[in-house]
């Protein structure tokens, strides 16, 4: 197992594409790229004026995009560290952001209750959603990056349409908040996690749950599904990290990863390892084999 840390709590984590290196996101107000071979930094992203909430690699990994509580997204160069573009619009914290597959795309959502998308290489806001009663923590493109859905704590999940600009409508709705929210790679299945300790699984052909995974002791701050599909990893504020089968909603694994809440869980690209990021200002990546 590596272990990593930053200076304050870890929000996020994200694998380059060829899995080499770790991106974390801290609210120390920077973003550290990881050597995974020697657990080593190998650049500091400095800029953001406050806590940095969401990183991602974009496809040609030379490029990362992140979201910050300063209200705005950045678009770094990964070598040299630098800020290309700064992406301004939001009225209030940015809690979430999202980036499309092909790098396109991104998203935000947060305190002033919006979800805003945004084209990454012209830095332009190309749309901002209404209809969420409460703070956006969650959000996640389709597969195919036309569909975005977000999760809130008003206790719904909204879907909307990357491509034709609009709002597809309230997803689901439960009487909990909703912390975070994934596609399956297959593009059939969403995830959620909520307050109440549950995640869910929910079919996005019909819009029913399919599954009600219970099992953490507090809130479910966090889902990811595997590169395959096969499985899927949550993290709650219980402090600990839980793989699922998505097919028969069985829990596979549990383990006491981080002393407070996990705040992201992150598959590498080829599966085979598992990063986990927390309150604790801890990120550990753990190979699967050792796990289930």
């Amino acid at each position: 197992m590596l272990n990593l840390s930053h200076d304050n709590a870890v929000y996020w984590i994200s694998f380059a594409p060829d899995g080499k290196t770790l991106a974390s996101a801290s609210l120390d107000n920077t973003v550290r790229l990881w050597n995974l071979d020697t657990g080593e930094v190998r650049q500091t992203l400095r800029g953001h004026g406050d806590g940095v909430c969401f990183v991602a690699f974009l496809p040609d990994g030379e490029r990362l995009l992140t979201a910050s509580l300063d209200k705005s997204l950045r678009v770094w160069d990964a070598a040299s560290g630098e800020a290309k573009a700064v992406l301004q619009g939001n009225q209030n914290y940015v809690e979430c952001g999202a980036l499309s597959p092909d790098g396109k795309l991104a998203a935000s959502g947060g305190y002033d209750k919006t979800v805003r998308l945004w084209d990454v290489d012209r830095a332009l806001e190309l749309a901002v959603w209404t209809g969420h009663e409460g703070n956006v923590y969650g959000a996640a493109f389709s597969p195919g990056g036309k569909r975005l859905a977000s999760a809130s704590i008003d206790g719904t999940i909204r879907l909307w349409d990357t491509q034709e600009r609009e709002a597809l409508g309230v997803f689901a709705r439960r009487n909990e908040a909703f912390e975070c929210v994934a596609f399956a790679p297959d593009g059939k299945q969403l995830a959620s996690g909520a307050a109440d300790g549950v995640a869910h699984l929910w079919s996005l052909e019909s819009g029913s749950e399919i599954a009600a995974l219970k099992g953490h002791a507090g809130r479910v701050k966090c889902v990811a599904f595997s590169p395959a599909g096969d499985l899927l990893a949550t993290g709650g504020s219980d402090g600990t990290v839980r793989l699922w089968d998505p097919k028969t909603a069985a829990q596979t694994a549990s383990i006491a990863a981080h002393d407070n809440t996990v705040y992201c869980v992150a598959f590498s690209p080829d599966g085979r390892s598992l990063a986990s990021c927390g309150f604790d200002r801890r990120i550990h990546v753990r190979a699967l084999s050792d796990i289930c």
